[in-house]
């Protein structure tokens, strides 16, 4: 079976602090994309010979999967040293998500909290709070992109907005406080790590994950985006 890799459209969109990173693609025959995401979110999708589709007008590629290496998220660490702080990490849990368009298992296996940013992200941001996830992600063998802390979003009963993963603006300060950024898995790895937010007054008792996955178009299939809430139990 050939892999393929996808690399997903993207569009600017004018949500605060979240957007998406500008792909190119490879040589191979080029995959039609539809889908809008979500208002108040605009995560990158994981797919590959299905093309991701955005709101905006966007494009996407599929390459062979020995084309190139897999994408990777782009860090952009924030400047300075974090401030010394004492992270409280606990035990939690999922049901397990899996995608059945590209394969991929995802659960949740932890949080942190007591996340210090710096610079930029020194605080967070309209009176939230830095609330860190622990993701264990297994990725399909179909497609050569998985999921990535994008896929993953965040809320609190406390709000209806949906968060998006802050962790490609913080991987230094995660990093010097002991706590691994989750990068996406190659096809058929597992891969664990934390993807950071800031949500509003979240308990051990009312947080939320949120999968998103964009719209798919392949082999004169069209699959519709993903948008599925699991509850996070702590403890």
């Amino acid at each position: 079976m050939n892999k393929h890799r996808l690399l997903p459209a993207c569009a600017l969109l004018a949500a605060a602090a979240f957007g998406l990173s500008a792909c190119t693609g490879g040589s191979t025959p080029a995959a039609s994309s539809t889908g809008a995401a979500p208002a108040s979110t605009s995560p990158s999708a994981s797919s590959a010979a299905p093309s991701t589709s955005a709101e905006a007008s966007t494009s996407a590629s599929a390459t062979e999967a020995t084309a190139s290496t897999p994408a990777s998220e782009t860090s952009s660490s924030s400047a300075g040293t974090a401030a010394a702080s004492k992270i409280e990490e606990k035990k939690a849990s999922s049901e397990t998500i899996t995608d059945e368009v590209l394969g991929d298992k995802i659960k949740v296996t932890g949080i942190a909290n007591g996340f210090q940013g710096t610079g930029t992200w020194a605080t967070p941001p309209g009176g939230t709070t830095y609330v860190a996830v622990k993701y264990t992600v297994t990725a399909g063998t179909k497609y050569y992109n998985s999921t990535s802390c994008s896929n993953l979003l965040l809320k609190t009963d406390a709000a209806t907005s949906k968060a998006t993963s802050i962790t490609t603006s913080v991987k230094a300060d995660m990093s010097e406080q002991k706590l691994t950024p989750f990068d996406s898995p190659e096809p058929g790895k597992t891969a664990e790590g934390y993807c950071v937010y800031y949500v509003k007054a979240p308990t051990d008792t009312n947080l939320t994950l949120v999968y998103y996955r964009l719209g798919l178009q392949a082999s004169g299939k069209t699959y519709p985006k993903v948008e599925d809430e699991y509850k996070i139990k702590v403890g």
